[in-house]
């Protein structure tokens, strides 16, 4: 009985943190989003978008791994990634970029729920 209950805390422990990381990352889209720099970037209009804010200390700034930018349609555009202890810039794996699928809901950014 006692190790059911440890497991269960255990259990809503990590519960607890995956909601709070997601609510952090709402925070990052919810900014990056509807930035009107982003979309120019993600209509081809801006060729100086990534250089200036999608660099390794961008991404360590926020904690993040990496960004991955997907267009209207869903189709992968841009990937930028960090090695987060040497705060350098990486290849994003190919297992990663796999992960995500043109229709994953993760994709999809609700504006009017405030996060994806």
């Amino acid at each position: 009985m006692v190790e059911s209950n440890i497991a269960r805390e255990n259990a809503q422990r990590v519960l607890n943190a995956v909601d709070t990381e997601q609510e952090r990352l709402n925070l990052i889209v919810g900014d990056w989003a509807p930035w009107m720099a982003t979309h120019q970037f993600l209509s081809g209009a801006d060729e100086w978008y990534a250089g200036e804010n999608l660099d390794a200390a961008t991404l360590t700034n926020l904690g993040v791994d990496f960004m991955l930018f997907y267009d209207v349609n869903g189709d992968f555009f841009y990937a930028s990634a960090v090695d987060l202890e040497s705060e350098e810039s990486i290849e994003l794996s190919p297992v990663v970029l796999n992960t995500f699928t043109k229709n994953d809901s993760v994709l999809t950014y609700n504006a009017e729920a405030g996060g994806v």
